[in-house]
């Protein structure tokens, strides 16, 4: 994974604003390794995940070694250029964090090479509110979105190539009967919340209700 991301390695970029300020970051290996130190920094005493996605903390046995994130390589054209051609490199970071039963949450960083340079990503998340109707948890009355906030992680996370987009799955239990779900779309250099579902039923069956966004989820979507 790291390799397609040196793809970029030529470049020679300067790092500004919000993101990593210092000098000039000569090439794909600086900036991979700037990335991994800002992580360290950050998460380094919290993340649970070794270099290979085990729970057997943050080094693995090996002094300063950190998890390996997975790379993707992005492009997006800036509103600024008049014919849409995606001239501008945008790099994805995903460090494994988090590990429990049934889910894993990760961290993402990204590198921009026409904003800021190097920083956290943070997400769009709804907050909403329901009851249960009964002691087994099996029926619900409306979900209600409340508003909107933000969070620095995403459990399960997948990139779909297809579309673009970064999508969570976070399992209530292990069945997943029960779990919350949302799609951010890669546009014009930022992942944009569109779509986020919630399952609040523990009744041993997929039927998740979209509180944001267009349409509705796909039978056995979140399976």
């Amino acid at each position: 994974m790291r390799g397609k991301y040196l793809k970029i390695a030529t470049l020679a970029l300067g790092i500004s604003g919000a993101g990593l300020a210092g000098p000039a970051l000569a090439n794909g290996d600086d900036i991979y390794r700037a990335v991994q130190e800002q992580f360290k920094f950050a998460y380094g005493e919290i993340c649970e995940t070794g270099r290979d996605g085990q729970a057997d903390g943050q080094y693995d046995g090996q002094a300063g070694a950190l998890a390996e994130p997975q790379v993707i390589n992005l492009k997006y054209a800036s509103p600024f250029q008049k014919d849409g051609s995606l001239q501008n490199d945008f790099v994805l970071f995903i460090f494994p964090c988090f590990y429990g039963a049934y889910n894993f949450s990760s961290v993402f960083y990204r590198f921009d090479m026409a904003n800021d340079g190097i920083s956290q990503l943070h997400f769009a998340v709804p907050e909403y509110e329901f009851e249960y109707l009964d002691a087994s948890n099996e029926r619900t009355g409306p979900i209600r979105l409340t508003g909107f906030g933000t969070s620095n992680v995403l459990t399960n996370p997948y990139f779909d190539e297809k579309t673009n987009s970064l999508n969570s799955f976070a399992r209530w239990r292990g069945l997943a009967d029960a779990s919350s779900s949302g799609r951010w779309q890669f546009e014009n250099g930022k992942f944009v919340l569109r779509s986020f579902d919630v399952d609040a039923t523990y009744d041993g069956m997929i039927n998740p209700v979209r509180i944001f966004g267009k349409g509705r989820p796909a039978p056995g979507e979140q399976d």
